[in-house]
């Protein structure tokens, strides 16, 4: 039996969905987004930033899978 626990998604599929809405809500309002994730939509959502610069701020809640020092996904936290 597979497990329903929903650990087995790609992180950058759903990053890019949600860059997809985020750049609609700028393109219709002109304004950046606050991102609010929580426990395992943390990893996309640190990971949005290098799709897009249509986000203000990240709001991580109890985050799963923080952006590794390194990684690119901390660089586009930083610029």
């Amino acid at each position: 039996m597979k497990s329903d626990r929903g650990l087995d998604f790609d992180k950058e599929v759903v990053a890019k969905a949600l860059v997809a809405t985020i750049d609609e809500v700028y393109k219709r309002t002109d304004k950046k987004s606050i991102l609010i994730s929580r426990s395992q939509g943390g990893s996309p959502g640190w990971l949005a930033p290098v799709y897009t610069k249509n986000i203000k701020a990240i709001v991580a809640i109890e985050p799963g899978g923080p952006a590794a020092e390194n990684s690119i996904e901390y660089k586009e936290l930083l610029s």
